[in-house]
């Protein structure tokens, strides 16, 4: 299995070489990609599907586990390495229902399939996000694969998850920067 993460600027460089550090520490293989000025992986939704379907060709003898930048790795995946009776595997959110967190996917034709079909559905229906989209391709007929539901600890959000699940251990930490974390500005001194 490759983590694959992929950056746009260097504030989510900087993450994703967390996410490759500890990933490589539990003795993985992680690849990290710019895919800034990249054409097909611009833009903040829709260039999932194209960077996916990119990664699976650059390296055919893998199956490929797409990581947001801003996560890190804190103990072998085991579902996703041990079980191997599905195509995709994905973390539903328990109150929207809908895909969240990581997305592993095997390197089949089902799944490329999928991937040019949710391409399709993007370009249709940019106003969505990537995730909304997915869940439409999920449920299609067109796609027929077979879907493992992750537990939370595969997306887990520290701030989110902790009150919910006290015990919980989690196998991927998703820090949701989104919002959070502001830009340095420079103010007028007087």
């Amino acid at each position: 299995m490759l983590i694959a993460s992929f950056y746009d600027t260097a504030f989510t460089r900087q993450f994703a070489w967390k996410l490759r550090a500890t990933a490589e520490g539990l003795g993985m293989k992680c690849r990290v990609f710019d895919r800034s000025g990249v054409s097909g992986l611009e833009g903040k939704s829709g260039w999932k599907p194209e960077a996916i379907l990119r990664t699976l060709a650059a390296y055919p003898q893998n199956d490929v586990l797409l990581v947001d930048p801003d996560s890190i790795l804190n103990r072998r995946p085991d579902i996703l390495l041990d079980e191997h009776d599905y195509d995709a595997a994905v973390h539903y959110d328990v109150e929207t229902l809908a895909p969240s967190g990581p997305l592993f996917v095997r390197n089949n034709d089902r799944v490329r399939r999928m991937m040019e079909v949710w391409h399709d559905v993007n370009r249709a229906l940019p106003e969505h996000g990537d995730l909304e989209n997915l869940s439409r391709v999920l449920s299609h007929a067109q796609c027929p694969l077979e879907i493992r539901r992750l537990p939370v600890t595969y997306a887990w959000v520290e701030r989110l998850h902790r009150p919910r699940h006290p015990s919980g251990r989690p196998v991927l930490t998703h820090f949701w920067t989104d919002g959070m974390i502001t830009t340095r500005m420079k103010v007028a001194r007087s």
